[in-house]
């Protein structure tokens, strides 16, 4: 998909790092905070708190990667 005939590209290789970034950073909370609720022992439904840092870490990261 990153063809630039078909799809061109719209960030430059700082926004590229910069989204990149921000999807490990996101991605790590996301995983420390799963970390911390299994270490507590909370009911599994707490366990969809990172859901939301999840989808923000695969976005970044799938911008980062397809060049949006």
């Amino acid at each position: 998909m990153s063809n630039p005939e078909i799809c061109p590209l719209n960030i430059d290789r700082k926004g590229q790092r910069m989204r990149r970034r921000f999807g490990l950073v996101i991605l790590a909370a996301a995983v420390a905070i799963e970390a911390a609720l299994s270490l507590a022992g909370v009911r599994p439904w707490w366990h969809l708190a990172i859901f939301v840092p999840g989808l923000l870490a695969g976005y970044g990261l799938f911008q980062a990667y397809e060049k949006t």
